[in-house]
């Protein structure tokens, strides 16, 4: 999508680097609030060949180990360098020996495809159809969308009406809505097959509420005839725009999210995002959470998939923190507009907690070390969660089994009360991958 593996094939320091994670990157307009970004994707060497297009390739291996069936390729507009990078997805998706599928996802949050006629539309959605990674159901071609509710319902049948004619198939939609009241899912279930709700929140109180808008909209779609997508949510840390955060509680948001997901029993899943560092939401392997988000994604992907959780066949020890207390804390880039904690309907309140997730073939004796503080436990087989208080200095953990240490890992990430700008989003290493790729700047001045 738009923040790719690398958007310029340099060595680093690349453009990420240079622009996005520097306070005073892209000529300054990020200044304010302390940078643009706050992760980036794993750094890697120049590629010789096209590297769009063997980035592509990358992505869809990498998604298919974590245990995904295909990307909702996200389309604001159907011209530029992110359109002529879904080019070369596509392109990706036929070469690789495994099926992968290409869905199209009309965004109509900002972007041009307002303007865009119906034809217009359809005959740039061409590219989806009919290939090897186009997604048909009951001989359906499935048209995905975001944030429905931007489109009259009357639009939204001449899209599909184009797309049927121009392109000779049967539509299945999928219509995702920023509001699933009942007005909203009565308006647009007669023209779809799938109704689902991105903005639940990455926070585990408001993931749990079953009371609340999004708590009732499964129910209410399938009562109205139509299957439910499912929202899988890591975190939300946005400090540009709207300069806003969920409190995720760690890895809670993930793990409340497939709670939910499964309980509900939804149709289809939506893991939000792959790439969209700009909320900080993204699954790809990055620096500030390495492969950690993946591999736990693939842990409940598989409990969704075939109904009992994979066996553990390797202990694991997955730690995260934040970089920063929450009070008490001078920012070096004297940033002068700060994310606060999104307003929703049910709230976890704000923490600064470190959490050790283990997943253990055999109990074991873990050790966690916070700033010099240890704290020592014995976690049971299976998968186990235990939280301590964070603190200044640096945070690592080990875990043994008969005074044997089988496993350890420590943070690059130091907790400092002078950060270079406020970060609100977990930072996430683990024993499975160390921590090797990981140690590269972010924020900077």
């Amino acid at each position: 999508g738009q923040l790719p593996r690398s958007l310029d094939n340099s060595p680093t320091p690349d453009y990420y680097d240079r622009e996005y994670l520097r306070v005073d990157g892209e000529n300054g307009k990020h200044a304010a609030y302390g940078g643009y970004l706050r992760d980036r994707p794993l750094p890697r060497a120049p590629i010789a060949r096209d590297y769009e297009f063997a980035d592509a390739q990358w992505d869809i291996q990498t998604a298919l180990r974590m245990g995904a069936d295909g990307f909702f390729v996200n389309i604001t507009g159907i011209e530029g360098p992110t359109w002529e990078r879904y080019r070369k997805l596509l392109a990706a998706a036929g070469t690789l020996d495994n099926e992968f599928f290409l869905i199209p996802m009309i965004d109509t949050t900002g972007g041009t495809m307002g303007v865009r006629t119906p034809s217009e539309i359809a005959q740039a959605l061409s590219l989806f159809v009919g290939r090897r990674s186009s997604y048909y159901e009951r001989g359906k071609f499935l048209l995905a969308c975001f944030n429905a509710d931007a489109f009259d319902v009357q639009r939204w049948q001449e899209i599909i009406a184009a797309m049927e004619t121009i392109n000779q198939v049967k539509v299945s939609f999928v219509a995702i809505l920023l509001d699933p009241i009942q007005e909203a899912i009565t308006r647009y279930a007669p023209i779809s097959d799938y109704l689902g709700n991105w903005v639940i929140g990455a926070d585990p109180a408001a993931l749990a509420a079953s009371d609340s808008t999004a708590g009732r909209a499964p129910g209410l779609a399938r009562n109205a005839g139509c299957k439910w997508v499912g929202t899988s949510h890591t975190q939300i840390v946005v400090p540009y725009t709207e300069h806003y955060f969920d409190e995720a509680a760690n890895s809670s948001a993930l793990r409340q999210s497939w709670s939910k997901i499964i309980q509900e029993g939804a149709d289809h899943v939506q893991c939000v995002t792959w790439c969209d560092f700009s909320e900080g939401g993204q699954l790809t392997p990055s620096v500030a959470r390495g492969w950690s988000s993946l591999a736990l994604t693939a842990y409940y992907v598989e409990r969704y998939k075939f109904g009992k959780f994979p066996p553990i066949v390797r202990d694991a020890l997955f730690l995260s923190h934040r970089n920063e207390p929450l009070d008490g804390v001078s920012y070096l880039s004297g940033q002068t507009v700060l994310m606060t904690q999104t307003q929703r309907f049910s709230m976890t309140p704000v923490q600064d907690r470190v959490e050790a997730l283990t997943y253990l073939t055999a109990p074991a004796d873990v050790t966690v070390s916070i700033g010099g503080v240890r704290y020592q436990y014995q976690a049971p087989a299976g998968e186990w969660v235990r939280t301590f208080p964070n603190a200044l200095g640096t945070i690592s953990g080990w875990f043994s089994r008969n005074g044997r240490v089988l496993g350890q890992v420590t943070s690059p990430f130091h907790v400092t009360n002078r950060p270079v700008s406020q970060d609100r989003q977990y930072f996430f290493v683990s024993s499975l991958h160390g921590t090797g790729e990981q140690e590269h700047e972010l924020i900077h001045l």
